[in-house]
């Protein structure tokens, strides 16, 4: 559909010349109109979701992919066992911007933008996963993530601090949310708190759009949710 909307005017222009000289004039023109970015958008995400498919699949024949043990409990807190299910079924994905993987892309696929090294991504990946299961700090992860670029020689855009928090907390942070909708999905507990309330996180520079939504109470089979559920952008922090 998208290549017949951009064919269109060729077309039209076919029907309307008398010759293929005059219509190799015209063509040049007709070319400079033509919107692309749907097409590419497109092809990018299918090729980019073809990567992540097979990644997955060679994960999953070789055993490295499935049946994680759960984490014993610390003294403490409790490792959130949803969450890590969810983190470790990622597969390390090489991209060079941020945005290279789109939308629920990134629910499949643990990525930094610019890690173009799948043993620089495992390391990283390793640290973060560490952070969940044994709690520890962004300090710790810190020293990993510096460990990691010596080794790996890593130009990485940014701060270290800012880069190093931003691998951190976005991880562990969406990892969450979706542990958290794990567990707010089964069905015994729907029975009992078919609910949800949307919940701002109070950030000094909030976004109108999600401070808006705070205190929000919607049945959790409303179909708002499928569109609403946080986090909603780049470095949101809201909550149901």
């Amino acid at each position: 559909p998208i290549l017949e909307e951009m064919l269109a005017t060729v077309v039209a222009t076919l029907d309307q010349v008398a010759t293929l000289a005059d219509f190799k004039d015209r063509l040049p023109g007709l070319i400079k109109k033509m919107g692309i970015t749907r097409l590419t958008d497109l092809t990018q995400k299918a090729c980019l979701e073809a990567n992540l498919r097979g990644r997955s699949e060679v994960l999953d024949e070789d055993g490295s992919h499935a049946n994680f043990a759960a984490p014993t409990a610390v003294w403490g807190g409790l490792p959130f066992d949803e969450a890590i299910v969810f983190f470790r079924n990622k597969v390390n994905l090489p991209t060079e911007k941020w945005d290279d993987l789109k939308g629920e892309m990134h629910a499949k696929a643990f990525v930094s933008a610019g890690a173009m090294r799948d043993d620089l991504l495992t390391d990283l990946r390793s640290a973060v996963d560490a952070a969940m299961t044994e709690g520890i700090t962004l300090q710790d992860f810190r020293k990993r993530f510096d460990q990691a670029v010596a080794e790996y020689g890593w130009d990485y855009k940014g701060t270290r601090n800012w880069r190093s928090r931003l691998i951190f907390e976005t991880n562990i942070r969406t990892a969450y949310a979706a542990g958290r909708y794990k567990q707010m999905t089964d069905p015994e507990l729907l029975k009992r708190r078919p609910y949800w309330q949307y919940k701002h996180s109070g950030s000094s520079h909030p976004r109108p759009a999600h401070k808006a939504r705070d205190g929000m109470i919607l049945l959790a089979s409303d179909s708002w949710w499928q569109a609403n559920y946080p986090p909603n952008g780049f470095g949101c922090k809201c909550r149901v």
